[in-house]
């Protein structure tokens, strides 16, 4: 450069609208400098170029002769606008920072160049402004529109927490939990109620154990025991009910001939007291007591066999019956009342029912004609059954009428000679009736 002293470059914006111009040249071959040169020697002005890289101005140097460079004619560094960064922090007093020191870098004496360099400043102030508000844009600006993007799949679908297990694992264990009870209850059916039927073998030997029964004697009783037990024993894993309920029935015949006897044993008593027989008034009683004592363990038999037996099958009509007939031997009259309703509900056999009603009747007083009618209903659905036959005597007895239990004493020793209870009451009538069917036997 012609002046060394004062040689001072500078560089001006060169825009694409404006070509640039050589500075014109002074007679003495000098340039005009367009501004005062800044405090700090030797910095390098550069006008048109982008605040957000304008860098900011060197230190001083120590050597006061320092020159400092101006070019002209060099094209703005292009501005390169950063992408948008979701999540990064951008300040945005940023651009008012570069901007003030920019302002700083220009001569506060030259208008028009302050002037452009202001301009320049405001767009690159707008520039760097748009990479900021499209970051704030692309982040959530509370609570709700977080889960607003959530909802629309904008951001990664994870389970958040604290919401507990996903659908499809509570939706496998639930079916899980539902098959187990499924086969907890299976198991369950096949072990209640799974159990097979009775054997033929069983079931005749039940059938002879009933006809054995019918002859109402202490022999044929304990023959009917024996025969039952038996059958029950002979099917451990078969169902069945019917078989508890006739060993129940039987103990209760049972219970009832010791009863009988007992009863007449108590009426010899008081004839031996009347006759003055003081050791046959004894030992009738001492008979008397013995045999009610073993009529109250055959209850207490027939009882435990019957609710086994309802147990095993609640809606049984056999064990209703059974435990109607306990309940009547027993004097419980409440009881008897309910296991009738329950068995006529089971719907049980009619003349079955009509025999537990009679034998209640003729234990009352004034009721022997609606027990005899019961008894005789019962009799027509089993004629050959020696116990309803015998009943039927005892009702008679009870009201006096020795005619009528005469009568149906004989026909009780037709149907079982060896019927002890019969041949005892025909004792007390008339010591020649007893002989009667004693030569008929014969």
């Amino acid at each position: 450069m012609p002046d060394e002293a004062a040689g001072r470059t500078m560089m001006f914006n060169a825009g694409a609208a404006l070509k640039a111009q050589p500075p014109a040249r002074s007679s003495a071959g000098t340039v005009q400098p367009l501004s005062k040169p800044t405090d700090a020697s030797g910095g390098t002005l550069v006008f048109g170029a982008s605040p957000s890289l304008a860098q900011p101005p060197a230190p001083a140097q120590d050597d006061a002769a320092a020159r400092s460079t101006l070019l002209f004619g060099q094209a703005p560094a292009a501005v390169t606008t950063p992408a948008p960064q979701p999540r990064v922090p951008t300040s945005p007093a940023a651009p008012s920072e570069q901007l003030a020191a920019s302002e700083a870098a220009v001569p506060a004496d030259d208008g028009a160049t302050a002037s452009a360099a202001a301009a320049q400043s405001d767009a690159a102030e707008g520039e760097a402004v748009e990479p900021v508000e499209a970051a704030a844009a692309s982040e959530p600006s509370s609570p709700d529109a977080a889960e607003e993007l959530l909802a629309d799949g904008d951001l990664a679908a994870e389970p958040a927490p604290g919401r507990g297990p996903p659908r499809a694992l509570v939706i496998g264990v639930a079916a899980a939990l539902a098959l187990v009870l499924v086969l907890a209850g299976v198991v369950f059916a096949v072990k209640k109620l799974g159990h097979r039927s009775p054997p033929p073998a069983a079931l005749d030997a039940l059938g002879d154990a009933r006809a054995a029964a019918e002859k109402d004697t202490l022999a044929s009783l304990a023959e009917a025991e024996a025969l039952v037990n038996a059958a029950i024993q002979g099917a451990p894993n078969a169902r069945f009910p019917q078989a508890y309920a006739e060993l129940a029935e039987i103990e209760i015949a049972w219970a009832d001939a010791l009863e009988d006897q007992a009863w007449y044993w108590g009426e010899k008593a008081n004839r031996a007291l009347a006759a003055g027989d003081d050791k046959k008034k004894a030992e009738a009683e001492a008979k008397a007591i013995a045999l009610q004592d073993a009529a109250k363990a055959r209850l207490k038999t027939a009882f435990e066999s019957a609710a086994a037996g309802n147990k095993m099958d609640p809606k049984s009509p056999d064990v209703a019956l059974a435990l109607a007939d306990y309940y009547r031997a027993a004097h419980s009259r409440v009881n008897l009342n309910r296991e009738l309703k329950r068995a006529g509900l089971l719907k049980a056999d009619e003349a079955r029912i009509a025999f537990v009603q009679g034998a209640e009747l003729a234990a009352q007083d004034d009721a022997t004609a609606r027990a005899v009618e019961k008894l005789k209903a019962a009799l027509a659905a089993s004629p050959r059954n020696a116990r309803v036959r015998f009943r039927i005597a005892q009702a008679y007895l009870a009201a006096h009428q020795d005619a009528e239990a005469r009568k149906e004493l004989l026909a009780t020793l037709e149907l079982s000679p060896q019927h002890e209870r019969a041949r005892t009451a025909m004792e007390l009538l008339t010591p020649a009736a007893a002989a009667a069917p004693e030569g008929k036997k014969e």
